[in-house]
């Protein structure tokens, strides 16, 4: 699995010697839900450029693997969790609504606990809250840039184009930037999460 870290502004891309842009990483601003409102054309139009990226980093890591540990979902494990912005908390809010809104994913893990108990669970036992008790992501197609750019140890495929996810990055900055001028960048991704239930 793939993902980038939540790093501080010294700390670098995984096993990269490319700096990654800061604000994917230092901090956030205002909540991911506190912006106003785009249309909803726009926001489709945003959604779609933010997949087509997707695809393009899917593609470009098309050729690399590692054993399916989940490791990268335990962010206690690797001291990392990825920075999400509020363009990947759109996509990721859309695929909860596809499996049946938050109370059916949680309520399919055996949980009935409200989401942001769920996530504060979570967090004490450092895995992600999208983690299934089957050890698979739930929202896998829509995981975010930072899940599908982190390789562990186990990688296999050879040198990783290090140069090139960090130019993918900065595209996603640029629709970051244009979704939410005054918030554009990225918050942990556990306290994104939490915040997902305050939109239905």
């Amino acid at each position: 699995m793939r993902m980038r870290a939540a790093a501080s502004d010294g700390q670098r891309n995984f096993g990269t010697d490319e700096q990654l842009p800061r604000n994917r990483y230092a901090g956030y601003g205002g909540d991911v839900h506190s912006r106003p409102r785009p249309g909803a054309s726009e926001d489709l139009a945003h959604e779609k450029r933010l997949r087509a990226l997707y695809e393009e980093v899917d593609g470009l890591l098309a050729n690399y693997t590692c054993g399916r540990s989940t490791e990268c979902c335990r962010f206690a494990v690797n001291n990392r969790e990825p920075y999400v912005t509020s363009l990947e908390m759109e996509v990721v809010r859309k695929a909860l609504g596809a499996l049946g809104g938050v109370k059916a994913v949680l309520a399919s893990q055996g949980k009935s606990k409200q989401l942001p108990t769920f996530v504060a669970q979570a967090t004490q036992e450092g895995r992600c809250p999208l983690l299934g008790a089957d050890d698979r992501c739930r929202i896998y197609a829509s995981r975010p840039f930072g899940c599908r750019t982190f390789f562990c140890d186990r990688i296999e495929g050879g040198k990783l184009p290090r140069k090139e996810i960090a130019q993918l990055a900065q595209k996603l900055d640029a629709l970051a930037q244009a979704h939410d001028p005054a918030s554009p960048k990225g918050r942990p991704f556990r306290g994104a999460l939490a915040a997902v239930e305050a939109r239905r």
